[in-house]
């Protein structure tokens, strides 16, 4: 059973797109991905390349921002029940919203399940994202973040989808097969041909 993060970035060569893989059965990260030059929309279509390479795997993703665009694409592409949503109060009813808002708001509660699953003994394997964690802090006007955080925040998207899948799917009732980061490591690659893109492990297991 996995869970997939996403922040979207501009691809302007400035801030990161990044992508993170948590496996919930071994509590394991088992993939990262980042890269500043991958629009929101090509972001939005390697999102979902991603969740079906892994077992079509819940998605839990930024919706504002540049998000907006990568759910756009996401949604024509892949099973909206397993796209992370929430409701918004709207007079009587609510309104469904697909993804997670992220802002200085919900930052606390991004780190918040990061540092939750870690106690719980969530085993975090990619270099890169140990340089962001190491880096991650609170400023004196209160805003945490870092000087690149994508990798932060998608693994803290990938925490909150943790939560949430394990709120609402029965793992007994999971059968697909579960691939370990040791599995993964032996598999070496997941190429994503309609990108000419190669996700290596090498550098991070």
């Amino acid at each position: 059973s996995y869970v997939v993060g996403g922040d979207a970035s501009g691809g302007t060569g400035n801030d990161d797109a990044a992508i993170q893989v948590g496996c919930i059965n071994t509590m394991e990260q088992v993939f990262e991905w980042g890269d500043n030059t991958t629009d929101p929309v090509a972001f939005g279509h390697l999102l979902g390349q991603v969740g079906k390479a892994f077992n079509e795997a819940w998605i839990c993703a930024e919706s504002n921002n540049h998000g907006i665009a990568s759910h756009a694409i996401l949604l024509k592409e892949y099973p909206r029940h397993k796209i992370y949503k929430r409701k918004i109060p709207t007079g009587p009813s609510a309104e469904i919203k697909y993804g997670y808002f992220t802002g200085e708001s919900t930052k606390p509660e991004l780190v918040g399940a990061i540092i939750e699953y870690i106690e719980q003994g969530l085993i975090i394997y990619g270099e890169l994202t140990i340089r962001e964690m190491a880096k991650f802090e609170e400023d004196e006007r209160g805003r945490m973040g870092a000087p690149q955080d994508g990798r932060v925040i998608s693994l803290g998207l990938m925490c909150v989808g943790m939560t949430k899948y394990r709120r609402f799917v029965s793992l007994d009732d999971h059968q697909t097969p579960v691939l370990s980061a040791k599995d993964l490591r032996a598999q070496k690659l997941i190429k994503l041909q309609d990108y000419k893109i190669i996700l290596s492990f090498d550098e991070i297991l």
